[in-house]
């Protein structure tokens, strides 16, 4: 991608979808500020970047919520409503996250009734950089944590 916008060739994306982070091992690259300035450079006006946050130990709303607020990005937050069962398989429920820059895109999903969650104080979130981010201020913490950072124990 990097290559592309040297060249002058950058893309007009309409959808870009993010499904990277549902594991334990996160490419916590493709989540910077440096990044999301990336990949807006091969989108088009009314594109939307689609994030897939759901992971079992790391809470990734924050981190992305930060960089769309910094990145000068509507958003809205779109949870399942649980896992179902489909036919023969089981689907689990998943959280993403649509950008836009464009104010009708992301109002008409919200007229849409998608579910979304409240957004936060974004400027009390963590902010990744391509020199800094932590999933420690993300992890989602065990009953014993506190205990094991030499805390009180539950």
């Amino acid at each position: 991608m990097e290559q592309e916008v040297r060249d002058d060739k950058a893309r007009n994306l309409d959808l870009m979808v993010l499904d990277a982070f549902s594991s334990d091992a996160i490419p916590v690259h493709l989540l910077t500020l440096e990044s999301l300035d990336l990949y807006t450079q091969h989108m088009n006006p009314d594109g939307i970047i689609a994030v897939h946050i759901s992971n079992r130990y790391l809470n990734l709303e924050p981190v992305v919520l930060r960089l769309a607020s910094e990145a000068g990005y509507r958003m809205v937050t779109v949870e399942s409503s649980g896992g179902e069962y489909y036919g023969k398989n089981w689907i689990y429920a998943c959280t993403w996250i649509l950008l836009s820059k464009n104010d009708a895109v992301i109002t008409q999903l919200r007229n849409q009734a998608l579910p979304e969650s409240d957004v936060k104080n974004v400027s009390q979130m963590p902010l990744w950089t391509d020199d800094h981010a932590s999933i420690f201020q993300i992890m989602f913490k065990p009953s014993w944590w506190p205990g094991w950072l030499g805390g009180n124990t539950p």
